[in-house]
């Protein structure tokens, strides 16, 4: 969001909207996107397509956690690390 806002006045407010509407779907279903790592799933963002969130879901607790915020071009084990 902060790098939208810099370097052209107002596309990170509508970044961070993508990314709050992005985690709504996934609240939604959160089946229904792919697994790329063990229990990670991504979800891409409609709008700014290079770009994905990255979650688990556990559903005995029914707990969402979001892992990460990545652009596409970085590296896939980026934010394997986290839990």
């Amino acid at each position: 969001m902060r790098y939208y806002n810099a370097a052209v006045l107002g596309p990170g407010d509508d970044f961070e909207k993508e990314v709050f509407q992005t985690i709504d779907r996934i609240k939604a279903n959160p089946y229904a996107y792919n697994k790329v790592y063990r229990e990670v799933r991504r979800a891409r963002l409609k709008r700014f397509k290079w770009y994905a969130v990255r979650f688990s879901f556990v559903e005995s607790s029914n707990t969402l956690r979001i892992l990460s915020v990545l652009h596409g071009a970085r590296h896939p084990d980026y934010g394997k690390d986290r839990r």
